[in-house]
């Protein structure tokens, strides 16, 4: 198999003629990739599977448009992200109850044992609560900032894909970052001591 340079505009060219071969390297380099950024998004299996398909029906359907002026992976994880949170949108406004198939599937094994020993009641109580308030004050975040945050400091992506997915200068995406981490502190603490 041909090994392609992504960044090319021969790539380009392939993939808006559609090669067959070009198309088939670039979903098997990517895939994984798309899938693990949308489990850090807090997707779950499924979702992440749907996600992903999403994200390449929307690319081969932009891409006779694209031009190339940010790398593949860069426009293929914005898409990600757009899609991810369009996928947030719709699944908060249709449901807020616990899906207990999911539940089950996620702490017990095939043969009806935890996955991992629950916590005794304290700690349970603890790391809930913990959690809790983490999850709250990452939520009260203003969007780019929460994403930002994500993207660098769950995901480790680089500097110059935020920038380039989220539009902004390395400048700003410092900024961003140095506000967000101060804004989940001081929120953390807070509420730690309330």
């Amino acid at each position: 198999m041909t090994k392609y340079n992504f960044s090319s505009p021969e790539f380009l060219e392939k993939i808006q003629s559609q090669d067959h071969q070009a198309i088939e390297q670039l979903v098997s380099t990517y895939t994984n990739h798309l899938v693990n950024a949308a489990f850090g998004m807090g997707f779950n299996e499924s979702d992440a599977s749907e996600l992903v398909q999403t994200v390449w029906a929307t690319f081969f359907q932009k891409v006779p448009t694209f031009e190339g002026r940010s790398h593949v992976r860069t426009y293929l994880f914005g898409i990600l992200y757009n899609k991810g949170k369009e996928l947030y949108r719709e699944r908060n406004k249709h449901t807020s109850e616990l899906d207990v198939h999911t539940f089950f599937e996620d702490n017990f094994d095939d043969t009806g044992h935890w996955v991992q020993k629950p916590h005794t009641p304290d700690e349970f109580v603890n790391q809930v609560q913990t959690l809790g308030i983490i999850e709250d004050c990452l939520n009260r975040l203003p969007e780019k900032y929460r994403l930002a945050f994500h993207m660098k400091e769950i995901e480790e992506n680089n500097s110059e894909d935020i920038c380039n997915i989220l539009n902004i200068s390395a400048t700003n995406l410092r900024v961003i970052l140095y506000r967000a981490k101060a804004k989940l502190k001081d929120c953390v603490e807070r509420k730690m001591h309330a």
